[in-house]
Formats: structure tokens, sequence, C-alpha cells
């Protein structure tokens, strides 16, 4: 009988959230009383919002197969895509963006591939690798922080220049392969506090 209901139970529910660990946590879950972490901190899936052996992303179930008549979306990058700041994971801008446009009748579904530290590079691997399979319209991308503090923390201005150049080419490579696969690109920038000393590239 309880196996029944969990079964009922939606993915973001609670309890689903407290003891899967493959979902984002929510940030009323941590005990504030005792640790100051970011919400986040207290999930064991901190790294990654991305279980493609499972064919789970942000926790939720995707199939290879597109369903007819849905634009499948996927949100890329590091930890913002991935859910830092957000008071739960029904706030991540994945999920505050689907349930908008659902709202406004469009057939969307959209899943959180965010990965905590990553750049362009896994970005690039992860969607050559693994993502394209999923037949993906529209990938939101979100990067430029994580590569950019990669970029300052070389030493010498010229071993920077080649790094941010091969970071050039990592891009380039990602764009024409979304290209080729007529997968529609959008970039965003991460946005800051005027607190944070770093700047994106």
């Amino acid at each position: 009988l309880t196996l029944f209901f969990w079964d009922r139970l939606p993915p973001e529910h609670g309890l689903k959230l407290k003891f899967n660990r493959e979902a984002v946590a929510p940030g009323e879950l941590v005990d504030k009383k005792k640790d100051r972490r970011p919400w986040y901190g207290n999930s064991r899936a901190i790294g990654t919002n991305n279980y493609m052996w499972k064919q789970r992303l942000g926790g939720r179930p995707v199939t290879p197969e597109k369903p007819e008549g849905k634009v499948r979306i996927f949100t890329l990058g590091g930890s913002q895509a991935w859910g830092s700041g957000a008071a739960g994971s029904r706030e991540t801008y994945d999920a505050l963006l689907e349930k908008r446009l659902r709202e406004r009748g469009l057939p969307v579904e959209i899943f959180n591939g965010g990965v905590n530290g990553a750049g362009i590079g896994k970005v690039n691997s992860f969607f050559r690798d693994a993502l394209a399979r999923y037949s993906p319209d529209i990938l939101i991308v979100d990067v430029g922080l994580n590569d950019s503090a990669a970029i300052q923390s070389v030493k010498g201005e010229e071993r920077a220049l080649r790094h941010m150049n091969a970071l050039s080419s990592l891009f380039d490579e990602f764009i024409d392969l979304c290209a080729k696969q007529g997968v529609e690109v959008v970039l965003v920038l991460e946005p800051m506090s005027r607190e944070t000393p770093l700047r994106p590239n």
C-alpha cells in the first residue's frame, strides 16, 4: 500500500525529494538552524542534474523519443542553470519558464541539464555525447562565469590568451554541431550581484 501511494506522489513532492537523491532538494528541507550552507549544499546530488543512465534530468524522467506535438527544451550550463540560489526545485528558472509557457497554452517540456562548475567544454561534450539523442528543439545555454574564472586563474597573458582561444573554439564547435542538428540555441548571460568581483569574459 505504501509503494502504491509513493508511486502516485509527483516527483517534486517533499517526501520524494527528501529520499530521492536524483532530484534537486528544495530549500525548505535544509535545517537552517544547524546549517548556513546554500540550500543545494545539503543534496548529495549537488554536482549534477544529469542521470542519463537512468534517463532522468533534474530528477524527471526523459525518453529519447520526443512526445508528439511537444517542443523539447533543455537548459545547460553551470550552477545557475543547475539551480544555485533558487528557493527550491520548483523555483529554478527552467521550472518557472516551463510553468509560464504551459499557462500560455504552449506544448513545451523543459528539462534541467545544468552541472555545477560546468563551462562550454562540459556543455559541448554533454550535448554531443548524450543529449543530442533526446531530440532537443531548443537549448538554453547559461555559460560564461566558470570559463571566465578559469581564464583569470591562468598565469601569464600569453597562456591566458591561448586558453581563451581554446574555449572560443569549443564554443564554435558547439554552435556548429547544434546548427547541423537543427537545434536552436538561446544564449543567456549569468546574472550577478555588484558585490561579485568576477565578471564574465
